[in-house]
């Protein structure tokens, strides 16, 4: 699982998404990565995404606007869903 928090155009971001279709990982999308979770901005994305519940809420994401398979989740959620997946769930900022 690959955690992203930054801007969707940044160069980090990318990078990731780019690893994620690569080693055909899951993404858990928080912050301002969140809108990666959109119809259309992971074309071709294979994984799941997840997207962090307030995150979608603090940017005015409604449930109808996210790709079919988005998984949403609580803050909770997700750092116990990294964990047992063997990441470090203090990613999860």
């Amino acid at each position: 699982m690959i955690v992203i928090s930054g801007s969707p155009g940044s160069e980090e971001t990318q990078r990731k998404v780019g690893q994620a279709a690569l080693e055909t990982a899951d993404l858990i999308l928080v912050r301002e990565a969140v809108p990666l979770a959109c119809k259309g901005a992971l074309e071709g994305f294979c994984g799941t995404a997840f997207a962090l519940d307030e995150s979608l809420k603090a940017m005015g994401i409604r449930p109808e606007e996210l790709e079919k398979g988005v998984r949403v989740m609580a803050r909770d959620e997700l750092r116990e869903l990294l964990r047992r997946s063997g990441g470090n769930p203090d990613e999860i900022p």
